[in-house]
């Protein structure tokens, strides 16, 4: 039967264990990753959403963009250029500047930037996407104690 001194200080008896050497920097990092991971995480669900009404635009903006160019002279007065490709080439300054102004100049912008919405979009939807992989195989690492 253990004595009345023992049951005041049981620990006393007990070595002490000292933790990995590395297991301080290991849990930092990890904790480290897991914010990275959760940023990342966040900012594709962001451009995912940003992605699909981009190409939701994109796609009003192409039909839109074709209705205007059937309506507008330009696809006749580039058929010239098949038809009497002679009478072009001579007149060529004369065709160019017909054709600079027969371009629906505000549908083409609006085109342009329907189009770079959606492209940066798609860059920044696979750049976090790649950076979320990386770190989450990276806490995998750390999990299993790889570095």
């Amino acid at each position: 039967m253990p004595s009345v001194e023992n049951r005041k200080h049981p620990f006393e008896q007990i070595e002490s264990v000292e933790p990995p050497k590395r297991l301080f920097h290991r849990i930092l990092s990890r904790l480290n990753l897991e914010k990275k991971l959760e940023t990342s995480r966040e900012r594709t669900l962001y451009f995912t959403f940003a992605l699909i009404f981009s190409l939701a635009a994109f796609l009003l903006v192409c039909v839109a963009l074709q209705n205007v160019l059937v309506q507008s002279e330009l696809l006749r007065i580039l058929s010239l250029l098949f038809s009497d490709p002679k009478a072009v080439l001579a007149n060529w300054r004369d065709f160019s500047l017909l054709v600079l102004e027969s371009l629906p100049a505000v549908s083409l912008a609006i085109f342009f930037a329907a189009t770079l919405l959606f492209l940066g979009s798609l860059k920044y939807v696979a750049k976090y996407l790649a950076q979320m992989l990386s770190w989450s195989e990276r806490i995998k690492k750390i999990k299993h104690g790889y570095k």
